[in-house]
């Protein structure tokens, strides 16, 4: 193999989370550290993200390779479909497994919604199905429902 080929692996080409138009989006959502520890990948090769909105993420699916956007986080819907919900206030979280492993992604691990939004978040649930779901006070969102598959 040429030096410089990229590799196609399950969800896409070698680096394509590195490209500069994902990374642009992503870069907004990935603190630079978690638990005082720096969030480069060095936990797992995984790098956290958090409170993307919608639209963001709408954007990122465009970016992303097809077996990508039909990747699901365990029993989750399937990335694709977070993109199409038509919820106001809902902000997505999650993870990218960096390029330097063979399974590099980008996974939508749950949901935030706003607590007034009390039956849509029901609708939600019942129609997602996530593993566990909770109240909390986000630091940047305010009081949300959380919902996640893990």
């Amino acid at each position: 193999m040429a030096q410089g080929t990229k590799v196609e692996r399950m969800y896409g080409q070698e680096g394509f989370t590195q490209k500069p138009e994902v990374k642009a989006i992503l870069d907004k959502y990935e603190p630079k550290e978690r638990y005082g520890v720096s969030n480069d990948g060095g936990m797992g090769g995984t790098v956290k993200w958090d409170a993307m909105p919608q639209e963001d993420l709408s954007r990122l699916m465009e970016l992303l390779p097809d077996s990508q956007r039909q990747d699901a986080q365990n029993s989750g819907p399937i990335m694709a479909w977070f993109a199409t919900v038509e919820v106001p206030g809902l902000y997505f979280h999650g993870y990218r497994v960096v390029a330097s492993r063979e399974d590099e992604r980008i996974t939508v691990e749950g949901f935030y919604c706003p607590v007034s939004a009390g039956k849509v978040m029901l609708r939600l649930l019942l129609k997602t199905k996530p593993n566990e779901w909770d109240i909390i006070q986000h630091p940047k969102l305010g009081r949300v429902y959380r919902a996640w598959w893990d």
